[in-house]
C-alpha cells in the first residue's frame, strides 16, 4: 500500500501559500500534541506487542513541545538513553558505516574507576515519571573508549578486570531499572568478520561471552541484547550474528534478544518480507527480537514520492514486527527531525527521517503505521 497526500492536504497548502502562511511540509498529517486518543503505543500493544518506543536525549528537555510527545504514554510506552553523540550508522555509497564521534564509556567513567551517571539519571527519572519502560544502551562496544582506556597496552587479565569493573559499577547502579541491556553492541564486520577492537585483539571472541556472564550476574532480571546495524535482513552480516548467538547458547551464556538497529535509507531499505524472514531466524535461536533504532532517510530536498517511499518503509518494518512473535516491539531513534542525527554533515544529501516534522505535526509515515496497526 502506498501512502499518497490527500488533495485536501494539497489545496491546504496552496491556500496557506496564497495567504502568505508557511506552507505545510510535504504529506502532512496534523496530530494533537497533548491528545488522549490513541497513539503509537497503544496500537502496538493492542497488537499484542510490549511497546512502541523512541530514543531520547536530556539535551531536549527544556522543548516544552517536544517534551509534550515524548512523556505521553500513548505515543511512547519505552524509552532508550540517547547520547547526542554516540556512534551511529551512517550511508557512505548506500553502505552502512560507522560515524566517530564521543563515545559512551567517556562519560560514565571518564577516568579508571570514576564513574559519571548524572545525564542517565536524567533520562531514567524522566521515563520512570512516564511510566516508560527502559532499554539501556550499552555496556560494551568497540568506540565506547575513554582515551585512558584506548590508549594504554592492557594485558588480556587486567583488561577483563577493567571490564567486568565497568559493567559492574554501572549495571548495579541501574539494577531493576532497565527492562533490558544492549550488552554487546556491532561487534561484527559487514562481511561477518569479528570487528578488530581493543577487546577482541586483547581477549579474544571470549570478550563476548565473558559479558554477558558479567551482566547477568550483576542484573539477573534484565534482559540481555546483542545490538547491531545491517542485520536486518539475511546477509553475510546477519548469519554471523546467529552464529554469535548460537555459540553463546552453546557454551551456556544467557543471551535473550537481539537488536536490529534498522537505519534505513530510504533507496535502499529490507522489504517487509527481508525482515520477517531475518526476525524469524533469530526467533528459532530461542531469542526475542527487536526494532531498537527504527529510522528512515529522505533524499532532500524531499519530494512526494520520497515521503511516500518512506511512509511505506516505516509500515512495512513495523507490520514485520507485529507479524512475528518474537518481536516484542519497535523503537524509533528520536521523533522529530530537527533533532535527528541525520542531517547533511553525517549523511549529505539526505534527513527528515523521523515521525513529526519540524513544525511538531505527524508525517504519513505516522499515518502508515497506525494503518498497519488497525488503529486499534
Amino acid at each position: 500500500m502506498r501512502m499518497r497526500m490527500s488533495i485536501m492536504s494539497v489545496r491546504a497548502a496552496g491556500m496557506m501559500a496564497m495567504l502568505g502562511l508557511t506552507p505545510v511540509p510535504l504529506g502532512i498529517m496534523a496530530h494533537p500534541l497533548n491528545s488522549t486518543t490513541p497513539s503509537l503505543n497503544d496500537w502496538m500493544t493492542c497488537n499484542g506487542k510490549l511497546y512502541f518506543g523512541t530514543a531520547a536525549s536530556p539535551s531536549h528537555f527544556d522543548d516544552t513541545r517536544w517534551m509534550e510527545i515524548l512523556k505521553n504514554h500513548h505515543h511512547f510506552g519505552q524509552v532508550t538513553p540517547e547520547n547526542s553523540q554516540k556512534v551511529r550508522p551512517v550511508i557512505s555509497l548506500f553502505r552502512l558505516k560507522s560515524l566517530t564521534a564521543a563515545p559512551k564509556w567517556k562519560s560514565t567513567e571518564p577516568e579508571r574507576g570514576v564513574f559519571n551517571f548524572t545525564t542517565a539519571d536524567i533520562n531514567m527519572r524522566e521515563a520512570q515519571k512516564n511510566n516508560q519502560l527502559v532499554r539501556c544502551h550499552t555496556l560494551i562496544w568497540y568506540n565506547d573508549l575513554p582515551d585512558w582506556l584506548s590508549t594504554t597496552t592492557w594485558d588480556n587479565a587486567t583488561l577483563i578486570a577493567v571490564m567486568e569493573n565497568h559493567i559492574k559499577e554501572v549495571v548495579t547502579h541501574f539494577r531493576g531499572q532497565c527492562r533490558s541491556w544492549d550488552v554487546v553492541n556491532e561487534a561484527l564486520n559487514d562481511d561477518g568478520t569479528y570487528r578488530q577492537t581493543l577487546w577482541y585483539n586483547t581477549i579474544g571472541p571470549a570478550y563476548i561471552s565473558m559479558a554477558y556472564d558479567m551482566v547477568a550476574k550483576y542484573d539477573p532480571d534484565a534482559k540481555l541484547y546483542y545490538n547491531d546495524y545491517g542485520i536486518e535482513s539475511i546477509n553475510n552480516k546477519s548469519l554471523a550474528a546467529m552464529e554469535l548467538v548460537r555459540g553463546l547458547k552453546d557454551q551456556g551464556n544467557r543471551i535473550d534478544g537481539v537488536g536490529l538497529q534498522a537505519h534505513y535509507p530510504v533507496v535502499l531499505a529490507p522489504s517487509y518480507d527481508d525482515q520477517v524472514q531475518v526476525m524469524q531466524a533469530f526467533a528459532n535461536l530461542g531469542v526475542e527480537v527487536a526494532l531498537t533504532e527504527l529510522d528512515v532517510f529522505i533524499e532532500i530536498p524531499e519530494t512526494q514520492s520520497q515521503v511516500d517511499t518512506q511512509a511505506q518503509i516505516y509500515a512495512d518494518s513495523v507490520r514485520a514486527c507485529v507479524d512475528v512473535p518474537a518481536c516484542i516491539g519497535v523503537t524509533v531513534w528520536g521523533f522529530y527531525d530537527p533533532y535527528s542525527w541525520v542531517n547533511n554533515d553525517t549523511v549529505p544529501g539526505y534527513g527528515d527521517p523521523d515521525l513529526w516534522w519540524a513544525n511538531y505535526t505527524t508525517k504519513p509515515a505516522y499515518t502508515a503505521i497506525g494503518d498497519i496497526l488497525g488503529g486499534c
